[in-house]
């Protein structure tokens, strides 16, 4: 057992999230929501949330999650999270990516561009949703959404990050290569010039041969198959 002040916890995870889920399985939902979300303090709803990120094979866990995800759901409105809720929509997303995603793509549906550049904190998690192939061109085509509608170059922000995404290592993606050059052709060929712009960056990463580095993490949740090769 870990102690800080008044919170405790359970260490190590392999340990920690066995118990985690024994405990979605046996005590009622009803009650785990009452004490870990509706009445709890915005840090144990975090840590609440943090936890579940590591659950993705508990089906309680993928209940409680895709309830925050459906429409209407607390972290359904992703343009109008709260700093709390951003934080915990990124630790669930490993518990359902392929959800976390279509919830996404659905808020930001008909959004305008003031709405797309206040949605900015979600580019980090869209690079770690583009990791599957399936999730690839769709996490690409919001964050290209995002980038357009923000205008930033930081290295962080969507317009930084869509180029990470084509490299032939640390790219965090496994979008097979004629699928990536599918979607840069897609940049190179349009008549906006700042889509064309992320087109040559992008275009400069997959002929990139060395010196590789990464400012982007590849933690997400449990899922051990997320490696950070291309």
């Amino acid at each position: 057992m870990q102690k800080r002040a008044e919170w405790r916890a359970v260490l190590p995870h392999a340990i920690a999230n066995r118990l985690a889920a024994l405990a979605l399985q046996n005590i009622p939902a009803a009650t785990i929501m009452k004490a870990l979300v509706a009445d709890a303090p915005p840090r144990l709803r975090r840590s609440f949330s943090r936890r579940l990120g590591y659950l993705d094979g508990s089906k309680e866990a993928q209940s409680i999650v895709r309830a925050w995800l459906a429409p209407g759901g607390m972290l359904a409105d992703t343009p109008n999270l709260g700093e709390d809720e951003r934080a915990m929509l990124a630790n669930v997303a490993p518990v359902m990516s392929d959800e976390t995603l279509a919830a996404i793509e659905h808020a930001l549906k008909e959004a305008d561009e003031p709405t797309l550049a206040k949605t900015t904190h979600v580019a980090r998690l869209l690079r770690s949703l583009a990791y599957e192939p399936e999730q690839f061109e769709r996490a690409v085509a919001i964050l290209i959404k995002i980038a357009l509608a923000a205008k930033d170059d930081d290295e962080n922000g969507a317009a930084g990050i869509v180029p990470s995404l084509f490299y032939i290592v640390l790219s965090g993606t496994h979008a097979p290569i004629a699928m990536r050059l599918k979607v840069l052709e897609g940049f190179l060929k349009s008549d906006e010039p700042e889509l064309q712009a992320v087109g040559f960056k992008s275009l400069d990463a997959v002929l990139k041969t060395d010196h590789f580095s990464s400012a982007h993490g590849f933690e997400f949740g449990a899922r051990s198959d997320l490696a950070p090769g291309a």
